[in-house]
């Protein structure tokens, strides 16, 4: 099924993106010289903001709006599968506001925090990384195993209609809304 190859394909290439961007950061991390204002911890920022944004208006619509609800009640092994999925989502982007909070602590000169936003941002990275690695080893097995050449090409279709806006940061998608925005020192 070509349709059911191309939603997969889409998905676990937009896991490679997320994936790039974490180990990006970590490199960054590695170097030390975000510890202090100036254009590493802005760069650090920069990323942080992109995976944000990208998973949010991007990957997350196309499969929260398109894939899930497709594979939703059809038993309950998937239904547990899908909630932990879910979870862990939550756990993620709440570590991803913890790390922003810290983040701006630093960029406001308390070198201080620099260990707790360092931990923040590697637990954030574990949890994300682990869920990917859930989704392609079992998610989306499953899904191929379930779902019909119909309903993949409904799925293609509708996905395709997830903007990539060219050259520009990606707009955050509001029915999924960061945490951290709320906080006026973010």
């Amino acid at each position: 099924m070509l349709a059911a190859e191309s939603v997969c394909a889409v998905l676990t290439t937009e896991h490679s993106v997320i994936r790039q961007t974490l180990h990006t950061l970590d490199d960054l991390l590695q170097c030390g010289l975000w510890r202090q204002p100036g254009p590493a911890l802005k760069r650090v920022r920069t990323l942080m903001e992109f995976i944000e944004a990208f998973d949010r208006s991007c990957h997350r619509p196309k499969e929260y709006d398109h894939l899930l609800p497709a594979l939703s009640g059809r038993n309950g092994t998937l239904d547990r599968l899908m909630s932990a999925l879910d979870q862990a989502h939550t756990r993620g982007d709440d570590r991803l506001d913890q790390a922003f909070m810290l983040l701006a602590e630093l960029e406001r000169g308390d070198e201080s925090r620099a260990e707790d936003f360092a931990l923040a941002l590697r637990r954030h990275h574990a949890t994300v990384l682990q869920r990917l690695q859930t989704e392609e080893a079992s998610l989306l097995p499953i899904a191929r195993d379930l779902l019909g050449r119909e309903e993949w090409s409904g799925i293609a279709s509708a996905m395709a209609a997830v903007p990539y806006p060219p050259g520009a940061l990606y707009e955050i998608d509001r029915r999924y809304p960061a945490p951290h925005r709320k906080h006026a020192a973010c």
